[in-house]
């Protein structure tokens, strides 16, 4: 069994670093804040779950705010915060409507 520590990811954007740790057919994503102020900081979890077995690894894409992860199952997911997963969706859609709608004939055809 490999160590989970070789195949975890890490963002630092914004006002918190995030952590994405395989565990088992879960993702444990941490989140830590990273204020100045000198109260306790106290981070916070989130179980992204979807993978059918085992996450091998996990890649996050900086500036886009998208974690993939890599499963046993043979599986490579795309996790986003659901804005993004809107933004995504409705480009899919418009691409396939383009495809629809596009003429491809021409006149002479």
């Amino acid at each position: 069994m490999s160590n989970a520590l070789e195949h975890f990811a890490i963002s630092d954007e914004g006002s918190a670093v995030r952590v994405a740790l395989p565990v088992g057919d879960d993702i444990h994503w941490v989140r830590f804040s990273k204020g100045l102020r000198q109260e306790p900081r106290v981070p916070s979890l989130s179980i992204l779950s979807a993978h059918l077995s085992r996450v091998n690894a996990c890649v996050y894409r900086h500036g886009s705010q998208q974690l993939y992860s890599a499963g046993a199952d043979r599986n490579v997911l795309c996790w986003a915060p659901e804005s993004e997963r809107t933004r995504l969706h409705l480009e899919a859609e418009t691409a396939k409507k383009f495809a629809v709608m596009n003429d491809d004939w021409s006149d002479d055809d």
